[in-house]
């Protein structure tokens, strides 16, 4: 860029709260998604957007009393970060993704453990990411070693402090 001027400006189908270049392209991240745009004209690569609340059947029973609610907002994405050629997030608190940022694929997703059964599992928003391994710890306070390629838990230790940065 020369004087300050935009070379693009291209509209994206979600709030943007993070950043960052990769390649020949830039990564924009926020709650409700994640795009990447090539860096040169700013058309898009990809987009990975929360998917949408169930919707509502299209006919009803008729009950005598019936109170018609919204679907839950979908959990937000949140604590991005890059290491190699994955980008990993938390989806809630209770999960966390890895995508391709070549391709937006979905490369593998990690639930805390318990998170089948104890709504209250999930990981601790701090945590490392390499190109190898992360370091994740859970609110039950434990520490998990994670194969960065597959997701698979490598190993387990003792972490009841809650981090303030990842530490095992």
């Amino acid at each position: 860029m020369s004087e300050n001027k935009a070379i693009w400006v291209r509209p994206i189908e979600h709030e943007a709260r993070w950043c960052t270049f990769h390649a020949d392209g830039v990564i924009i991240a926020g709650p409700n998604g994640v795009t990447r745009l090539r860096r040169s004209d700013g058309m898009l690569a990809w987009q990975f957007l929360t998917p949408e609340p169930t919707p509502l059947p299209t006919a009803f029973p008729e009950p005598a009393l019936r109170t018609l609610q919204p679907p839950p907002p979908a959990a937000p994405f949140s604590s991005f970060r890059l290491a190699a050629s994955r980008l990993f997030f938390h989806w809630g608190t209770g999960r966390l993704l890895a995508l391709d940022v070549e391709t937006g694929d979905v490369l593998w997703q990690l639930r805390a453990p318990g998170a089948s059964v104890n709504i209250a599992a999930k990981f601790n928003e701090h945590y490392l990411a390499t190109a190898d391994h992360m370091l994740l710890q859970t609110a039950g306070g434990e520490c998990l070693a994670v194969s960065a390629d597959n997701g698979r838990i490598i190993y387990r230790r003792s972490a009841p402090a809650e981090w303030p940065a990842p530490r095992c």
